[in-house]
């Protein structure tokens, strides 16, 4: 049976990384930040990460407009985001 000629298909081969399950992360291109469960994630209109702990301490991070952001979040796990119009987000996974 004659199927015609061989055409190879396209493959669209994503390789990751393996990160740790129990962790949060914030990932920005290169860069990954571990995110406590207890933390809250502000995003800001000018490409910036507020990570706000229970002591309201505070840790800026740069995100760079080019590179698409993600944030891990594992089973059982939960944490949320305010993005920059004032909507806040809640995830978990389970």
């Amino acid at each position: 049976m004659n199927r015609g000629p061989f055409i190879p298909q396209k493959s669209n081969l994503i390789v990751g990384r393996t990160l740790p399950e129990e962790e949060i992360y914030l990932i920005s291109g290169e860069n990954i930040t571990p995110i406590d469960q207890k933390l809250h994630i502000g995003i800001t209109s000018d490409n910036k990460a507020f990570i706000t702990d229970s002591s309201s301490r505070e840790e800026e991070i740069l995100l760079p407009p080019e590179e698409m952001n993600k944030l891990v979040v594992p089973y059982g796990k939960r944490t949320s985001i305010t993005l920059s119009d004032g909507t806040k987000v809640w995830l978990n996974s389970g």
